[in-house]
């Protein structure tokens, strides 16, 4: 594998499932926002000391973090799971689908999600991974609103957002050599987005400040690591 340092930010993708079973009294509640957008939540431990939103991909929703391990993931390590939906898709700026056409405010609606986790649960950590256009997602998010969380996790993403700036946070990019869906070194255009998709390499120059690691895995396409959830919790949760 080919391991890269850099020193900035994030990740995005588009859809791997790695089947999982719920686990035990799962019960998974759905919240409503005063916008009206919703997000669904599960938590299993008495007190709530650390949130993780898993963003999906894109043409997926709120059920595919699940499908992954998420769920699993939370009960094994006791953090509450926090799934937003973009319903499809995510506006990362240059990507992707409805929501970048109609110039959706998703930084805004993520915002919202983490007030309310906050306001609900008192979480002392909030942390953010997202898979493909989730990752772009992710990293748009605490470009625009660094305050939000200071580690994120992202696999098979790119740098979509609309200007560089800075964020003050730790993150982790997983990506695939052989990703022809999200290209790490970049196209414009890809066809089944019609959008570009920019260099995963160039990150650091539009996320400033920021403590960035990269992994590039030369035998996987488009597609987050295996164990998704665990990894990724691996990493939010080091020291």
């Amino acid at each position: 594998m080919a391991y890269r340092r850099l020193a900035c930010t994030l990740i995005l993708a588009a859809t791997a499932v790695v089947g999982s079973a719920l686990p035990a009294s799962a019960a998974v509640n759905r919240y409503t926002l005063p916008s009206g957008r919703t997000y669904t939540a599960w938590k299993d431990v008495p007190t709530v000391t650390t949130a993780v939103l898993a963003l999906h991909s894109f043409n997926h929703d709120d059920a595919e973090p699940i499908a992954q391990g998420w769920l699993d993931a939370a009960a094994t390590n006791n953090f509450l799971a926090v799934f937003p939906s973009g319903d499809g898709s995510w506006n990362a700026g240059l990507c992707c689908g409805f929501a970048r056409v109609t110039r959706r405010d998703d930084v805004g609606y993520l915002a919202d999600v983490v007030a309310d986790v906050r306001a609900r649960w008192h979480p002392a950590n909030v942390y953010v991974t997202g898979w493909s256009n989730g990752g772009m997602m992710a990293e748009r998010l605490v470009l625009e609103r660094p305050q939000l969380t200071n580690r994120i996790v992202v696999a098979g993403a790119a740098p979509e957002m609309l200007s560089p700036g800075s964020w003050p946070g730790r993150a982790w990019i997983y990506h695939g050599g052989l990703d022809t869906t999200v290209p790490w070194t970049g196209q414009n255009p890809v066809p089944w987005c019609a959008c570009e998709i920019r260099r995963s390499q160039v990150t650091r120059t539009y996320i400033h400040g920021a403590s960035l690691w990269a992994q590039v895995d030369p035998n996987r396409g488009h597609a987050p690591p295996r164990r998704w959830p665990y990894v990724a919790w691996s990493r939010l949760s080091s020291a």
